[in-house]
C-alpha cells in the first residue's frame, strides 16, 4: 500500500471513530435525561462591579455541587439527611451574594445546630438552590418537574415566586392576554440531555462529556469580571424614563395566568417532598428617597437588557403588582393546605436591605434565612 493510501485509510478510520464516538456520546446524554438548573461541580468567580454594588462583597464564589445545587456536596448515597431544595427567580438564587450568606444556606447552618437537628429527625440538613433568575412560575414548574425525578425523596421544597411573572407582563407591555409560551430549554437548564448538537468541535457531545468531566475532576473557578457593570446603563435608563407610569391597565389576566402556574407548581412539589413552604416574596415596598430611587432599574415596559426602554412603573404601581402577586401567593397557600413564611414585614426597605426593586443584601438574607428556619422547625419530623 502506498503511503498516500495508508494514510487516506487511516484519516477515513479516525474520522469513523470520531463519528461512532459522537453517536454514542449522544446516546449516552439522551439516555441519562439528567437536567440541572448549574452545571454541576462548576465553580465561579463573581468580581463585582464595585461603583454599581457598593453594598455587596467584590468578590463572589459561586459552587454547584453533582446535583447541580448551588450549596455544600451533596449527601451521599443512603446517607440519612433532611433535605430541601429552595425554587423560583433570583431572591431565591442570591446570585450576587457570597455562597454561605444566601438565605438557604443561612437557613441551612440554623438547622444544623445540634439543639435543631433532633427536632428534623436527622443528623444533618443540607438545602440546595436550584432557583434561576427571570424565571416566571410556568419554566419554574417546569425546572422542578425535569429536576425532581433524580430525587428519592425531600423533606420540603421551598418556592418564593411572583416577582418574574410582575416583570415578565410589565417587559412584554401588560398585554391584556397572556398565553403558555415555551422558552428554549437551555434558559431554564445549564445542562440537559436535549441538544441541539452540531459539528462545530465544541457543540458535539463528545466536547460537552469531556468538559464534565474535567469540571468534575480539576474544580477550577471560572473568574467572571465586571458582574453587575451592566447596572449602569440600565438605572441610567430608567431615571431618564420619558414615562413613569403610576397606573396599569387591569393585572388581573397576570394574576390569573400566575395563579394557574403557582398551584401547577405547589402539586408537582407536593408530589416529590413532605413538606411545601412559600417564602413570599419580598420588595422595596415604601417610597423611596432620591438616592434608593436611583438605585431601581426594573419594571420598565421592554427588556432594558436588550432595547432602549422609555416608559417605566412609578414605585407606587410596581408595589401595587406585588402587593396583588401577594395576596394570590397567600390565597393559594391556604386553599392548597401549604406553609407560608412572611418575611416582607421583617425588612426594613432601605439601602442596607435591598440594592435595587427586588433584590436583598447578605443583611436581609440573613433575616430571611432565620425566619425560614424558625418556621421549618416549628413542626417536628414526622
Amino acid at each position: 500500500m502506498s503511503l498516500f493510501k495508508w494514510a487516506l485509510a487511516s484519516a477515513a478510520s479516525t474520522l469513523a471513530a470520531v463519528a461512532l464516538g459522537e453517536i454514542g456520546a449522544r446516546q449516552f446524554i439522551r439516555s441519562q435525561g439528567f437536567y440541572s438548573r448549574y452545571q454541576p461541580y462548576a465553580q465561579l468567580r463573581l468580581e463585582l462591579n464595585r461603583e454599581a454594588l457598593p453594598d455587596l462583597e467584590g468578590s463572589v464564589l459561586l459552587k454547584v455541587n453533582r446535583d447541580g445545587e448551588r450549596g455544600d456536596p451533596s449527601p451521599s448515597p443512603g446517607e440519612r439527611v433532611w433535605r430541601a431544595l429552595v425554587v423560583g427567580g433570583s431572591a431565591a438564587e442570591g446570585f450576587l451574594l457570597p455562597q454561605e450568606r444566601t438565605w438557604a444556606a443561612v437557613a441551612q447552618s440554623i438547622l444544623n445546630q445540634p439543639e435543631n437537628l433532633p427536632k428534623l429527625g436527622a443528623p444533618r440538613a443540607h438545602i440546595g438552590i436550584v432557583a434561576r433568575a427571570i424565571l416566571p412560575c410556568a419554566q419554574i414548574n417546569l425546572l422542578l418537574q425535569r429536576v425532581l425525578p433524580r430525587y428519592d425523596h425531600l423533606d420540603a421544597v421551598m418556592l418564593m415566586v411572583g416577582a418574574s411573572d410582575a416583570l415578565s407582563w410589565t417587559e412584554q407591555k401588560m398585554p391584556p392576554v397572556l398565553k403558555d409560551r415555551a422558552l428554549p430549554i437551555s434558559n431554564v437548564f445549564e445542562t440537559h440531555p436535549e441538544g441541539p448538537f452540531g459539528i462545530h468541535p465544541k457543540k458535539t457531545a463528545l466536547y460537552r462529556l469531556a468538559s464534565d468531566l474535567r469540571r468534575r475532576v480539576r474544580r477550577s473557578e471560572v473568574i467572571l469580571p465586571d458582574i453587575g457593570g451592566w447596572l449602569h446603563r440600565v438605572r441610567k435608563m430608567r431615571a431618564e424614563a420619558k414615562v413613569v407610569l403610576d397606573e396599569a391597565p387591569d393585572p388581573t389576566p397576570m394574576l390569573d395566568f400566575f395563579d394557574k402556574h403557582l398551584r401547577a407548581t405547589i402539586e408537582t412539589a407536593k408530589r416529590a417532598s413532605s413538606r411545601v413552604i412559600l417564602v413570599r416574596q419580598p420588595w422595596f415596598d415604601k417610597d423611596p428617597t432620591p438616592e434608593e430611587l436611583a438605585m431601581f432599574w426594573n419594571f420598565g415596559l421592554g427588556r432594558p437588557y436588550k432595547t432602549q426602554v422609555d416608559t417605566y412603573c412609578s414605585p407606587r404601581l410596581m408595589s401595587h403588582l406585588m402587593n396583588l402577586i401577594d395576596e394570590r401567593v397567600v390565597l393559594a397557600a391556604r386553599e392548597m393546605g401549604v406553609e407560608q413564611v412572611e418575611v416582607r414585614q421583617a425588612l426594613k426597605a432601605s439601602k442596607q436591605t435591598y440594592y435595587d426593586e427586588l433584590h436583598f443584601t447578605a443583611e436581609a438574607a440573613e433575616v430571611v434565612g432565620r425566619l425560614v428556619a424558625d418556621a421549618i422547625l416549628k413542626r417536628p419530623a414526622a
